[in-house]
């Protein structure tokens, strides 16, 4: 029978008035991966910061290896034996990747850094997991697969018996995924470590996890072993019946990623394009990216990583420059030079990375919206506050954000943060809406919430949008067609979502020469001159 290396007991724990926790409990396995899944705002976050040491809970008990414990930090809970990687990697960028393994816990003797030492015993963690690396080099310029292992080795290092991970696929192309869970399940295995991995993507729980736990508002709504456990009754746990009834499964995704059925049906796009781009490149990895972009159309834009989609939209943007080619807006030229110039053109961004690029966090979610549209709401001078705010808190409701947006926008969830900023860019009325992976580690629910939302508004509304995203399932959801990238090259050829799964789209972004032969259905672009 497995050891019970970690049980957590009646974990209470209040904000003020709103209690996050209803007396949670769950246990975790010596050798085994445990799946910890839920709703944005379910107490998932809260749960692994009290397990780490980073907050106190108000009641309950946690026993390790059945004693009980009790953490006044996380480095009191490192020191236990319980380790947590957190979404936003704690390494020093600047230092080597010994320095960082190292960290506190540095060899000496007689006062004098065993730098040799140090070396060797690096090496040998980062071979044994599979990292080609010498450990000289520095974090920065490593990726970000690697650096996840990394912390993963640093936290094994320190002699972890307990390794806590949040969403860690959340940046990682799939062929990165599938090693990760198969080195996962190796280390528990062989280390006969207790991992336990927050995960929004249902597959990766039922490829990695022995055993998964799921909340509500606070409350354990499902524990059970993986082994007959349905995707069906795992969905439901975290959307709820009543949500799960308004959803259904996209076909073709493998029944992993319930989507919304959107109230308005696809829309058929206008054969003009209102965003056409004839062969534009940039030193700094673009060449020869041609396509078109139709009013009412949400567009997908597939590629591994390195292959340029991300850079794509920043250049469309205006954050980085053209250096050939032409593109037309609107029948216009356009060549933004800053993203003040492409807002004013109609076009709006909603970034990856929203807590570096995306809101300001003091700041609540209405006085976030509202900034790139003051001017509108400017008369003789003045600002008229109260009615930006009332436009901003309308599509904040159609957006179903959650919590309060009158408090500082960091005090929500990662999803309703992020349906802050998509309310953000709708509220600029854009006639092209860049979204760089929209709903990055948010759960099935709002995913599916926000999905159902894009398509209702380039249908309803007109709007043009071009979707980057590294999850298959997303763009065969959203997306009319799908475009592959491949080395910063786009040719424009369209792959109708018809036409594909996740397998085939994947085999496209890999085929050096994607074409015809690859997708026969293909809708191929535009080739006229401006």
């Amino acid at each position: 029978m497995a050891v019970e290396r970690l049980v957590a007991q009646g974990i209470v724990k209040r904000y003020g008035a709103a209690t996050v926790l209803h007396g949670v409990g769950f246990t975790l396995h010596a050798g085994a991966v445990h799946g910890l899944v839920g709703h944005n705002g379910a107490g998932k976050s809260t749960l692994l910061k009290i397990l780490a040491g980073a907050v106190a809970p108000e009641a309950g008990t946690i026993l390790l290896d059945g004693s009980p414990v009790s953490f006044v930090s996380p480095s009191a809970a490192v020191a236990a034996g319980v380790a947590c990687v957190f979404q936003e990697l704690s390494l020093l960028e600047n230092l080597t990747v010994t320095q960082n393994l190292f960290l506190a816990r540095e060899i000496a003797t007689a006062g004098v850094l065993d730098k040799t030492a140090m070396r060797t015993a690096a090496r040998q963690h980062l071979s044994a997991y599979g990292l080609g690396l010498s450990g000289d080099e520095k974090v920065a310029g490593l990726p970000v697969a690697q650096r996840q292992m990394i912390e993963i080795i640093g936290a094994l290092a320190r002699n972890a018996r307990v390794i806590l991970l949040d969403e860690p696929t959340t940046a990682l192309e799939r062929a990165q995924i599938d090693r990760l869970v198969e080195t996962l399940r190796r280390i528990a295995r062989e280390q006969n470590v207790a991992i336990v991995i927050v995960d929004h993507k249902l597959d990766e729980i039922f490829a990695v996890c022995d055993h998964v736990t799921s909340l509500m508002d606070g409350r354990v709504v499902l524990d059970a072993p993986i082994a007959g456990l349905s995707r069906d009754a795992l969905a439901e746990s975290i959307i709820g019946q009543q949500e799960a009834a308004r959803l259904h499964k996209q076909p073709g995704a493998g029944g992993s990623v319930p989507t919304a059925t959107p109230s308005i049906a696809r829309a058929i796009p206008k054969a003009e394009p209102i965003l056409a781009v004839r062969g534009i490149g940039a030193s700094r990895g673009l060449r020869d990216v041609t396509f078109d972009l139709a009013s009412g159309e949400v567009l997908g834009l597939y590629g591994l990583a390195g292959s340029g989609r991300s850079r794509l939209l920043r250049t469309l943007y205006g954050l980085e420059p053209v250096d050939q080619g032409r593109m037309q807006l609107r029948g216009r030229p356009y060549r933004p030079h800053s993203p003040r110039a492409a807002m004013r053109a109609g076009v709006a961004f909603v970034s990856e990375e929203r807590k570096a690029n995306g809101f300001i966090p003091d700041f609540d979610a209405v006085r976030n919206c509202t900034l790139p549209i003051l001017g509108r709401h400017a008369w003789a001078g003045v600002i008229r506050k109260q009615e930006a705010a009332q436009e901003a808190e309308s599509v904040l409701q159609r957006l179903r954000v959650r919590g309060n947006i009158h408090a500082p926008l960091v005090r929500l969830s990662g999803g309703n943060q992020q349906k802050t900023l998509l309310a953000k860019a709708v509220l600029q009325r854009p006639a092209v809406l860049l979204l760089d992976e929209p709903t990055k580690g948010i759960d099935v629910g709002t995913k599916a919430e926000i999905h159902a939302f894009i398509r209702n508004l380039a249908a309803a509304s007109g709007v043009a949008v071009l979707v980057v995203s590294t999850e298959e399932e997303e763009l065969l959801a959203i997306c009319d067609a799908v475009m592959i990238m491949q080395r910063g090259h786009c040719s424009g050829q369209r792959c109708p979502v018809d036409a594909l799964d996740d397998i085939a789209l994947r085999r496209l972004a890999l085929d050096p020469a994607p074409g015809p032969a690859s997708a026969p259905q293909a809708d191929h672009a535009r080739e006229g001159a401006l």
